[in-house]
């Protein structure tokens, strides 16, 4: 059986990640779109039945991080209800185990390593566009208090860089990690997107 193929896509928050996965997989029938960051919102208002829903309240909660053995088999039960030829996964990996752990599963599925495609975003941006789409499912539970809005993107966009040189580094070990410019136009970024995925291995 041929191996699916599996191109990850990563950015801060408010990169457009999921906003070109979407778009791409309306003209493309052969990928299908996995976002952790929908998953998530998914199970919190119980339209996504996972064994791991306990588990992600608690860390959330907690505002720890989830292990790596809940976030890839939150992952992949998303890739069993979504059978497809390819897929296109947004918000995964962040650590080295969750890399680990994919590679470990992913045997099970067929699925083959390919590229990650990283959205290159300024910081203006990435809080407008977060500011514009507003406060989603479970993001209320990490928000400090007497914290408004803007601060909360903020806090985020500035957290994702301190921890940038870190996720760069693993996914680059791991993969071979295409940049594109996300700061242009939908029409601008979209092309390269688009462009990067034909050059996946």
């Amino acid at each position: 059986m041929k191996n699916k193929k599996t191109i990850f896509i990563a950015g801060c928050p408010g990169a457009g990640k999921d906003t070109m996965a979407e778009k791409y997989i309306l003209e493309h029938n052969d990928f299908v779109h996995v976002s952790m960051g929908d998953i998530y919102r998914l199970i919190a208002a119980d339209e996504f039945k996972s064994k791991f829903r306990d588990t992600l309240f608690e860390d959330t909660r907690q505002k720890r991080l989830s292990s790596a053995e809940t976030t890839t088999g939150v992952l992949f039960e998303a890739i069993v209800q979504n059978d497809s030829p390819n897929y296109i996964i947004s918000g995964f990996p962040h650590h080295m185990s969750e890399i680990r752990e994919f590679k470990k599963l992913s045997n099970q599925y067929n699925l083959s390593f390919s590229d990650v495609i990283f959205f290159d975003v300024s910081r203006e941006n990435a809080i407008n566009r977060m500011i514009t789409r507003g406060i989603r499912p479970m993001e209320t539970l990490k928000i400090n208090e007497k914290e408004t809005l803007p601060e909360y993107y903020a806090r985020r966009y500035n957290d994702y860089m301190l921890y940038l040189p870190h996720l760069l580094e693993i996914l680059s070990n791991a993969y071979n990690v295409k940049h594109i410019n996300a700061n242009a136009t939908i029409e601008q970024v979209y092309a390269q997107f688009c462009n990067s995925i034909k050059k996946t291995k």
